[in-house]
């Protein structure tokens, strides 16, 4: 199988050296057809010229799979002050419709935890389904800067895109073995329904299924260090909060 090895900023490098390592054992040991590729795509690189947006996204439709480090450096800017290397990764997501982000978060053994109290095999033990290809970075090629006055964004949320991250959360969600407190498998949703109208659907999606509960976005982080026998094995979540939980728990 062909595939598309994009090397990355920062960390980037050292993580993709050590995921070929994993690769080439992968390989040897159990007979798995795998071509990696390495390109040297970064920020930098997007940045001089070197590689253009078309180009990459020209490289990708051609390979069977991607394996893409963190692209992205805050010292590399366009006209916009947005990052040069955000542009190849949202390009990826919308037009290979890269819509489910799926983030396990779990405390290996051996391994100890920089959260105080969690320190206990499976203690920490759970995965974040975030949606992908709408919320704010939807306008990420659009939006409207008038001179240095006004910035505009707009939030794009559909009923195609919720229903769609719904399910693979749901599906995700049933072949887990629920929640470390009585095994319940329930599906929290992580969003800002209090007063913004994009959480329609959510809300809708609440009426349809007993196995789905509602939780605030900024009470989840309470849950998670309060609760963390009673918290669930999966959060489902648009990619804007998605990514809060995310780097909070970095």
């Amino acid at each position: 199988m062909d595939l598309m090895v994009i090397e990355g900023d920062g960390i980037g490098p050292e993580i993709i050296k050590s995921a070929l390592e994993v690769l080439n054992v992968l390989k040897e040991n159990f007979n798995i057809n795998l071509d990696p590729v390495l390109y040297d795509i970064n920020s930098r690189n997007i940045a001089n010229g070197k590689w253009k947006i078309e180009k990459i996204l020209e490289l990708a439709n051609k390979h069977k799979a991607i394996l893409k480090a963190p692209v992205g450096d805050p010292k590399i800017r366009n006209e916009y002050s947005t990052e040069v290397g955000i542009d190849a990764v949202l390009i990826l997501r919308f037009k290979l419709d890269l819509y489910a982000n799926i983030r396990p978060v779990k405390l290996l053994p051996g391994i100890q935890s920089c959260l105080r109290n969690y320190n206990e095999e499976g203690s920490i033990d759970y995965t974040i389904i975030r949606e992908n290809s709408e919320g704010l970075y939807s306008s990420h090629f659009g939006g409207i800067r008038l001179r240095d006055e006004v910035a505009i964004d707009v939030q794009t949320i559909t009923r195609k895109g919720t229903e769609r991250i719904a399910k693979v959360a749901y599906e995700f969600a049933r072949k887990t073995n629920g929640r470390p407190k009585d095994g319940k498998k329930l599906l929290p949703l992580s969003i800002k329904a209090t007063f913004l109208k994009v959480s329609h659907f959510s809300e809708k999606l609440l009426k349809r299924s007993p196995k789905i509960i509602l939780i605030l976005k900024q009470n989840t982080y309470m849950l998670m260090l309060l609760h963390k026998k009673w918290f669930l094995d999966q959060i489902d979540s648009t990619s804007r909060y998605g990514k809060h939980v995310w780097r909070y728990l970095e």
